[in-house]
């Protein structure tokens, strides 16, 4: 009996492992959660120690697969944005806006460090890959004008200036719309402007160009002037509505083409997730580039200190007195090993019989650094015997 339940809690933790739910990782990471698991492994420690084991092992895993906080896939805030325009399969570029409280800025200076993806509401639909990285984003206002559209023929090639006014002709913002190659002989119905392409009249602020339906301030006849037209230059274009969008590009196309569907649709609704790296896939440790980078520095610099002290020792090193402390050494016979007959000038050693043949005392001098300290070496160990101080070679 003890062994089938050990065989049983074994198979659910496998499977617990293997899938992590993400509503059980989520609950982990929760006071009660981890009140839980902390009840079940001594519990199940009290029946076997083994099934106690194994669910400790599943609360360490589900603990680690929490990062500083969040858990892979979870949205870095619970907003939702709105897929603008749209979009044939493989397109990696999206303009999108709050869904609510659209009037509120949105702080998107971390979605641009490879530490975010971009996730469908709903998981299911799969319009994304998974881990879809957002590599560039970047605000912008776009302006759609009521039917009507501004004629190819007075626009200008290159950029066009369009000056903003409220419905009682007070000017708010002046911006730079730039022509794509593929509308250059187009009319133009909406103009995407962005926030550093736009500047706005003393005391207005982007509340002052957000419609009234985005919780902004541009009531119904609002309208826009193309200041720099060839032609019919006064000419007053009204707004139906200005959104303030977010243009992202992100790693992977989307799989499936946005057309036609309701700004409500599943389909359009999206999330931005913080991106773990706590998951078993193989990849770089995203968002952590700059300190590789400065790592990586680190130990190039090193190399090269290294090399240069190497170089260093090398160019003062004396070669040509090393050789010759080499040549003369060879002439030494140690009579120990040598199996020789010991010369009556010989002098027998402190040290399992060994001596020092008279031809050590030659008469060249070598003054170099390391001949001096092999000199002084040498008299630290010449035999207790000898009260003779070895010669200089």
């Amino acid at each position: 009996m003890k062994d089938q339940t050990e065989i049983i809690v074994l198979v659910v933790v496998l499977v617990l492992i293997y899938t992590r739910p993400a509503a059980l990782v989520r609950f982990s990471s929760t006071f009660i959660g981890k009140l839980i698991l902390l009840a079940a492994v001594v519990l199940s420690s009290l029946v076997s120690p083994l099934s106690g084991l194994l669910i400790a092992t599943l609360m360490v895993l589900y603990t680690e697969q929490n990062y500083e906080g969040f858990v892979e896939g979870m949205p870095a805030s619970n907003e939702v944005f709105i897929i603008r325009e749209d979009y044939d399969i493989d397109s990696t570029e999206l303009l999108i806006r709050k869904k609510t409280n659209v009037n509120e800025d949105v702080d998107i200076s971390k979605w641009t460090t490879s530490t975010h993806d971009i996730i469908s509401v709903d998981g299911t639909i799969g319009l994304f890959d998974e881990h879809a990285k957002i590599t560039d984003a970047y605000k912008a206002f776009m302006i759609y004008l009521k039917n009507t559209s501004v004629s190819s023929n007075v626009l200008p090639t290159g950029n066009i200036n369009i000056d903003i006014y409220h419905v009682d002709d007070t000017k708010v913002a002046s911006g730079v719309f730039t022509r794509s190659d593929e509308s250059s002989s187009n009319d133009i119905s909406q103009f995407m402007i962005s926030n550093d392409g736009l500047t706005y009249e003393s005391g207005k602020t982007r509340l002052d160009i957000l419609s009234n339906s985005s919780g902004g301030n541009l009531k119904t006849g609002g309208y826009i002037i193309i200041s720099n037209a060839t032609n019919d230059v006064d000419r007053q274009y009204v707004i139906d509505y200005i959104d303030h969008v977010i243009s992202v590009r992100f790693s992977s196309g989307i799989n499936s083409p946005i057309i036609g569907e309701d700004v409500n649709a599943d389909i359009r609704q999206l999330q931005i997730v913080e991106h773990s790296h706590t998951h078993g896939h193989v990849e770089t440790f995203e968002g952590m580039d700059g300190e590789e980078t400065a790592e990586k520095e680190k130990d190039e610099k090193e190399g090269d200190e290294t090399k240069d002290a190497i170089k260093n020792i090398m160019d003062n090193l004396d070669i040509d007195g090393i050789i010759d402390i080499v040549k003369k050494g060879s002439d030494k016979k140690e009579g120990f090993f040598s199996a020789e007959k010991k010369n009556v000038g010989e002098v027998a050693g402190a040290f399992a019989g060994e001596s020092y043949e008279s031809e050590i005392t030659g008469v060249a001098e070598c003054t170099t650094t390391i001949c001096e300290r092999i000199h002084r070496e040498e008299q630290l160990i010449r035999p207790v015997n000898s009260n003779e101080e070895l010669q200089r070679v």
